[in-house]
Formats: C-alpha cells, structure tokens, sequence
C-alpha cells in the first residue's frame, strides 16, 4: 500500500496528541482545583483563625493560604508545560498529515 509508512505517521502523531490533550485537561482540572482551594484556604484560613486563635490563629491561616497559592502557582506551571506539549503535538500532526497529503498527490500524478 503506498503511503503507508507516512499514513502510520500520522497515525502516531494523533495519538500523541490525544495524550497531550488529555495531560492538558487533567492540568488544568488541577489548577481549578487548586485555585478553589486557594480561595478557601486564604479566606476561611485567615478569618477562622483570627475568630478562633486571635493573631496567632490569623498568622496559622495566612500561612496555610500562602501554600495554597504556591500550590496553584505549581499547578499553573504544568499547565504551562503541558499547554507546550500539545502545541507541540498538535504541530506535529500537520506536518506528519501534510507528508501523507503530499505522498497520496504525489502517488496520483503520473510521470511525465
């Protein structure tokens, strides 16, 4: 079968992208996730405290918010690296989809 190889390419090429999309869901799903917590945490960790344990109790809470946010902050980097994958990915399954285009014309095209 011509083309074959290129076909099984570009075959590859879309699965490695459905991959990445799936990484890419699953990041941002976990900077959600993240985000929500942040805005719990930071809010209900610092006026709860401060209601339950005074100055002490508020400095307890703004401590767990700011590791909340610097787990969004983590979060928001995968997602930036996954974003990069499936650039990536998505890139290369024009290109690999463009070799099989090109080898089907080039096999219709009689020689001169």
């Amino acid at each position: 079968m011509p083309c074959l190889e290129e076909y099984e390419e570009y075959e590859e090429a879309m699965e490695n992208m459905r991959i990445a999309s799936s990484e890419y869901n699953a990041a941002e799903r976990k900077v959600e996730n993240a985000l929500d917590t942040a805005a719990l945490t930071c809010v209900g960790g610092i006026i709860g405290g401060i209601a339950v344990g005074g100055p002490w109790g508020g400095a307890a809470g703004a401590t767990a918010c700011f590791a909340a946010l610097a787990a969004a902050d983590n979060a928001a980097a995968d997602l930036e690296v996954a974003q990069d994958k499936y650039e990536q990915a998505s890139q290369e399954v024009g290109e690999k989809f463009g070799s099989y285009v090109g080898c089907i014309q080039m096999c219709r095209i009689p020689p001169e």
